[in-house]
């Protein structure tokens, strides 16, 4: 059978700890002196994507971050503005984004505003991963302020490893019966977002991933297609779903393995075919003699 995955690959941004003064800048800033100028301190820091597990469920380092940009915009009549964007490896800024970063950027800000300062990361697929943003008030000549800005990631990255055991059994029987596993998927708030057909062999693992799901996602289900023989040397043709599990997201841990068992609702109910023989009534004559003599 064929074999396929389908997986969403995007790509990450990533950040690095810089510290430099603005750049890119643009707006309102005239020949203004050092003392009308502002410091302000930006940690940012980027949170790792969350990871869902599972015998099923468990990371994937697929995203790979490629830069942070952090903007200040002021609240003068004509906004000034100021970009820094780092690059991986500034300032130990790293492109996996399965990991928290803290970057320490300083900007030198026109003082007498206030200021809106946002920072994002770009994934090397140029896809925003992570926003954020705070906010600097009346900030004064000279002065130094320190803000700390949290960069929460937009996706969630989900990887469902399967392995299938090559036989079904009941606790009170005394025989298993063979499993033909056809085909799995990966199933995001009921969209199919991942699946993989293949003639799959017994106590082996197989995965499938999704990668850039919305942090807003509800549940996530897993399901297994298969065959089942219909005697000792014949298949069923007809595909079943032989197993399936639907947990809410939110009853998920993102720190440790979920393992989800998935409930088998393939057929349950056996028949066997019973022939009874049942012979014809017979008719029996009895003929009644009446001996003519009835004494000794």
């Amino acid at each position: 059978m064929r074999n396929s995955i389908k997986k969403l690959a995007l790509g990450l941004v990533a950040v690095g700890a810089f510290s430099l003064t603005a750049c890119m800048s643009s707006g309102s800033n005239v020949a203004a002196g050092n003392d009308e100028f502002g410091t302000v301190v930006v940690q940012a820091n980027t949170k790792n994507l969350s990871s869902l597990n599972k015998p099923a469920l468990g990371k994937t380092s697929v995203i790979e971050l490629d830069s942070l940009i952090i903007t200040a915009i002021s609240n003068a009549t004509t906004p000034d503005t100021v970009i820094v964007k780092l690059v991986v490896g500034d300032s130990g800024f790293k492109d996996t984004s399965t990991i928290n970063q803290n970057i320490s950027v300083t900007l030198n800000l026109k003082a007498l505003r206030s200021w809106t300062i946002s920072a994002k990361t770009k994934d090397v697929n140029d896809s925003i991963i992570h926003t954020g943003s705070a906010t600097v008030t009346s900030l004064l000549a000279g002065q130094v302020r320190a803000v700390n800005l949290s960069a929460t990631p937009l996706f969630a990255m989900y990887k469902a490893t399967f392995n299938f055991p090559d036989s079904i059994y009941s606790p009170t029987g005394l025989f298993g019966q063979k499993l033909d596993i056809s085909k799995i998927e990966l199933i995001i708030d009921g969209d199919v977002v991942a699946d993989s057909l293949a003639s799959f062999e017994a106590d082996s693992n197989y995965r499938i991933s999704y990668d850039y799901v919305s942090v807003d996602a509800d549940s996530v289900t897993l399901k297994v297609y298969g065959y089942l023989p219909t005697s000792d040397s014949t298949w069923s043709n007809v595909e079943n779903i032989l197993y399936t599990k639907t947990r809410a997201i939110s009853s998920l841990s993102t720190l440790s393995v979920n393992n989800v068992t998935l409930d088998w609702v393939g057929p349950v109910n056996g028949a066997a075919d019973l022939t009874v023989q049942i012979g014809k009534v017979g008719v029996y004559d009895i003929t009644a003699e009446i001996p003519p003599e009835i004494l000794d």
